[in-house]
């Protein structure tokens, strides 16, 4: 067997990856790009080979850096589709929703047809970047640098939710790099994405990324190990373009930011997940201590507005797209999932199977719940509906003014006394809601 040199396998590792950027623009990666028969044949032959000979190559990497660098960051200024290099048959869904709303356990409905690749709240890093909270380094998988927020992308949370800077004038860049993100992920470009987008807990804690976690989880952040790195991109993109169908949940984009990416990708849909304000903002308050230091009218305020932005945006894109764009309430789901799942499967053309219907059942029937992050609930209803047995009536009155045109939208009713709302058996969805269409 012929030896091959480190320098060889690394240079040639990262002039592949510039290379695929660079030929991106002309619509010749589909061309280029090998089948996975063949880079697993070609898995296998590096397996069987003999131990590399060490080398000075460092000058020669350096320039494969710079070059793929260069082409990455035309890409993010110009804010470039990526649609060309992708395979156009395959189909996208995004699950739109907001933290505590019931959008991880729909999602995992959505899921179990095995042809889905699922990323679960990939911008949950890059908000982090820009508030200045996250104390992790942050690189660029292409360019190994520290990412470096401009001076007046940093400072004081413009609102109290703070995901609401996405999509807000005072953060362009915010809103162009999450809608690029949101991107990459669509279309399987790992090799565009820093690091950290890569490394949030979030996205690795899923079934179909448990390989690339083991493949990186010992991996330094410095260029001395980038070429190792891009091996485990390309192990991961090569499994999401096997599947058909990529399932991305979003619960920090807002749906102005839509519409070009019903554009670019004629065969992506979004299910729009709502839930009773007063249960989310009860759910955030108490476990993620969002507004912790907010008022609960501020919060009020600053979340319906968010939701009343959003529905009157899905409201219009439904006019444009009304056979890819569907609402369903949370508390929907959990009266009944088996029959809110077949109708939400129908929608997005997947495939409902006894084995689904069976897996469904027993995640809203456990024995006992998961944890406050987990989809396993004892009773779904009753886990929907908990927050009505704690939160006090004067802060469920203080919502109820705020939110009044949301319940309006989306279809929840105010509370007129609190035997009401701790009534379990009484629902305080209303009957029809001008949105809900699944």
């Amino acid at each position: 067997m012929m030896r091959v040199s480190l320098c060889q396998v690394t240079v040639a590792m990262l002039f592949m990856c510039a290379a695929a950027t660079i030929l991106y623009s002309e619509h010749l990666w589909l061309k280029n790009r090998r089948s996975l028969e063949e880079a697993e044949a070609s898995k296998q032959e590096v397996v069987q080979m003999a131990e590399p000979e060490p080398c000075d190559c460092k000058k020669d990497v350096s320039a494969a850096v710079k070059e793929v660098q260069a082409a990455h960051h035309s890409i993010i200024k110009n804010n470039i589709p990526l649609t060309n290099s992708y395979p156009t048959k395959k189909k996208q869904i995004i699950v739109l929703s907001y933290a505590r709303s019931g959008s991880s356990f729909t999602a995992d409905i959505v899921i179990q047809d095995p042809r889905t690749f699922f990323t679960f709240e990939p911008l949950f890093k890059v908000l982090l970047r820009y508030t200045g909270s996250d104390q992790l380094q942050s690189f660029d998988v292409l360019s190994s640098t520290k990412f470096a927020p401009k001076p007046n992308e940093k400072g004081e949370l413009v609102s109290p939710e703070p995901y609401a800077m996405i999509g807000n004038p005072t953060y362009p860049n915010l809103s162009v790099e999450a809608t690029q993100i949101v991107r990459y992920y669509l279309t399987c470009q790992f090799e565009y994405l820093k690091i950290d987008d890569l490394l949030n807990f979030m996205f690795l804690n899923r079934n179909n990324t448990i390989e690339f976690y083991k493949c990186i989880r010992d991996f330094p952040k410095n260029e001395a190990y980038f070429p190792r790195y891009l091996g485990c991109i390309w192990q991961l993109k090569q499994l999401c373009l096997s599947k058909d169908i990529m399932v991305s949940k979003l619960i920090r984009f807002p749906a102005k930011l839509l519409r070009p990416l019903m554009e670019e990708f004629p065969n992506l849909k979004i299910l729009y997940l709502v839930r009773d304000p007063r249960g989310t903002l009860s759910s955030e308050m108490a476990i993620l201590k969002s507004y912790e230091k907010t008022s609960v009218k501020e919060a009020a305020d600053s979340f319906c507005k968010m939701v009343s932005d959003d529905a009157e945006n899905i409201r219009w894109l439904s006019e444009s797209y009304p056979d890819r764009i569907k609402t369903i309430r949370y508390e929907t789901i959990a009266r009944d999932a088996v029959s809110a799942a077949k109708k939400m499967y129908q929608f997005l053309e997947l495939s409902f199977t006894p084995k689904i219907e069976g897996y469904i059942r027993h995640i809203t029937a456990a024995k006992k719940d998961g944890h406050n992050f987990s989809t396993l609930r004892k009773d779904s209803w009753l886990a929907a509906n908990k927050w009505r047995t704690i939160v006090t009536y004067k802060n469920v009155r203080a919502v109820d003014t705020a939110c009044e045109d949301v319940y309006d939208a989306v279809g929840f009713v105010k509370v007129p006394r609190e035997t009401y709302l701790r009534d379990l058996n009484t629902s305080l969805a209303a009957r029809q809601s001008r949105m809900e269409n699944v």
